[in-house]
């Protein structure tokens, strides 16, 4: 195994990674194998008998030589990184999670994007919609009906959409939602095409494009028209981020939720 892990990491360098432990297994074997230190130790002592004082002599020579050359070969390039010290700093992202945590329940259930959500089920165990990771069929199907969120769509379609999959809130990220692509590689032209819808470039390329009636919902929804409160409350929001409670059906009509 160390040896085909040994090819792909000389062929592919971030396979090294895979064969570093491999090297760490043999080198602390050929450390504590006595049978090996006592070959070496017959050849350099040149006795049969005990040996156990010179091999313990030899094992930490041997152990000192290789730290130092290691050291001599590598110290400036290890110091030399060292020096570029990153600072984790998300202020927005941070005061979303703490929100979270502090204002709603434990069995609150969160949609958004997946690399977001990824972050809110490790910050504040939540409950998901979509869970980070494309891991079958279903869950493909799911996350392309909950990203209508970021497409253009009636809110009274998005909320049916949310209400299905139990979501008590829906996060939106205007990085996402008010995204620029020249190649449509961003979320709102893929659920545009998605859905057969001429993208914001305007360019019906293809046979089945339309142009849509409906404005994009991760946009309209901030400015807080009556069909969108009617079906959801803003709760908090940030430069970043906007959170909004989904209304049960019950609650349809009445108003804001707090």
């Amino acid at each position: 195994m160390t040896v085909i892990l040994a090819i792909l990491a000389m062929t592919t360098l971030r396979m090294k990674c895979f064969w570093g432990p491999y090297i760490c297994i043999f080198a602390a074997v050929i450390v504590a194998n006595k049978d090996i230190w006592n070959v070496i130790a017959a050849k350099l002592n040149g006795s049969g008998g005990d040996n156990s004082k010179f091999i313990n002599f030899m094992r930490h020579i041997t152990m000192g030589f290789v730290a130092i050359v290691v050291y001599s070969l590598y110290s400036e390039k290890i110091f030399k990184e060292l020096e570029n010290l990153r600072e984790f700093y998300d202020p927005d992202t941070v005061e979303l999670m703490e929100w979270i945590n502090k204002s709603t329940p434990p069995t609150a259930a969160f949609m958004g994007s997946m690399q977001l959500l990824a972050g809110v089920r490790l910050s504040t165990f939540r409950p998901l919609t979509n869970h980070p990771h494309f891991e079958d069929k279903e869950l493909r199907f799911r996350t392309k009906e909950l990203y209508q969120v970021y497409a253009r769509q009636q809110p009274e379609f998005v909320h049916d959409i949310l209400v299905k999959y139990n979501a008590s809130y829906i996060i939106l990220e205007d990085s996402i939602c008010m995204s620029k692509s020249d190649t449509r590689c961003n979320l709102p032209s893929t659920m545009d095409l998605t859905n057969g819808v001429i993208p914001d470039d305007g360019v019906a390329d293809l046979p089945n494009l339309v142009k849509s009636r409906d404005p994009r919902f991760c946009h309209d929804i901030r400015y807080g028209a009556k069909k969108y409160t009617d079906l959801f409350t803003k709760v908090m929001e940030n430069k970043t981020f906007r959170i909004y409670k989904v209304h049960s059906k019950d609650q349809i009509g009445k108003g804001p939720v707090a």
